[in-house]
């Protein structure tokens, strides 16, 4: 078995991969750590567990012991540190208290990534004592400034691999309707773990009508002169689902509308025009690279989707507003 400093788990290869290989080169030059980038599945937890004796192991996310992957790892690593980086900390309120951290293990023992004060408090609230969160910002969002920025596609690479006219607007649309894919084992098995039947069915229900009205009104916009539209489908949504259900929505994709679920989300708020999203914090990172970013919310927000950083961005309720806006 190899003793290395850490592993390093990934569970979005697109949100996080270039933060852990940064990070993981500044570390071994400046202090000769040796980390070991993973995928964070279950898939191949034997053969990872029998190689590496970790001194430390970085999660992208730790809600309780008993979390799919967290489970398979935690016996064979139970000396090794455990660091939550905490992918996800703006939670809308259906999420505030089911994400919250659960058990002895996640609350006393795993050490936790904060963005913010506002998050740290949160935490604390839940049972985590105040010495086991280290607040540090959100560490993609350096990736904005030089020289990280750099390392990014340009606007020409970008519109070579995936063919877009490179003279004209580019609005890019981060989808955030997640909860439109879910099947009904996935919400029975929330309502299961303590949410409210008519809630979830709420929110099921208004992803759904939202993402129809979203692609529509885009695709609506494709069929101008002057723009391209780029929809990129949330990370966890498989491209070929995402695909299918869009086809479902919109009748007939016009030839400026595009599903691209490649590069990463910083790739491509740095070459686009506009940033347009439901309630992703997409617009948060569009905010920090200075692009123009609107929420688009074709029927009012229900409350438990409903975060306190909505009222930082201006909403675009109707296609004339949105027509207005570009």
């Amino acid at each position: 078995m190899e003793k290395i400093d850490a592993v390093w788990f990934v569970e979005h290869i697109a949100r996080e991969l270039d933060v852990a290989c940064i990070v993981s080169y500044v570390l071994k030059e400046k202090f000769g750590y040796e980390i070991e980038i993973l995928p964070y599945d279950i898939r191949n937890y034997l053969k990872i567990v029998k190689k590496y004796s970790p001194a430390l192991v970085i999660i992208p996310y730790c809600y309780s012991e008993n979390d799919s992957c967290l489970k398979n790892f935690l016996p064979y690593w139970n000396k090794s540190v455990f660091f939550n980086l905490s992918w996800e900390e703006l939670y809308y309120k259906a999420y505030s208290e089911y994400k919250a951290p659960k058990g002895y293990f996640v609350q006393k023992e795993v050490i936790h990534h904060a963005w913010s004060q506002n998050f740290k408090n949160y935490l604390v609230k839940h049972g985590v004592p105040a010495t086991h969160i280290y607040v540090n910002g959100q560490p993609a969002y350096y990736l904005y400034s030089k020289p990280y920025n750099k390392l990014f596609l340009t606007r020409k690479e970008l519109s070579e691999k995936y063919h877009l006219d490179i003279n004209k607007k580019w609005i890019l649309f981060s989808e955030n309707y997640g909860w439109a894919f879910y099947s009904q084992y996935q919400l029975n098995k929330i309502i299961k773990n303590g949410k409210d039947k008519k809630e979830v069915q709420e929110i099921y229900h208004y992803c759904n009508v939202s993402f129809n009205k979203s692609l529509n009104w885009l695709n609506r916009l494709a069929g101008e002169e002057n723009f391209e539209i780029i929809v990129r489908p949330r990370p966890a949504v498989a491209l070929k689902t995402f695909v299918d259900k869009a086809k479902n929505e919109v009748d007939s994709f016009n030839e400026h509308f595009h599903i691209i679920q490649g590069e990463t989300i910083r790739d491509w708020i740095i070459s686009c025009d506009i940033i347009f999203s439901s309630f992703s914090t997409t617009l948060i990172e569009a905010s920090v690279a200075g692009k123009p970013f609107y929420m688009i919310e074709p029927y009012e927000i229900p409350e438990p989707l409903q975060a306190d950083w909505y009222v930082l961005v201006k909403h675009l309720k109707t296609f004339e507003e949105i027509k207005t806006t570009v």
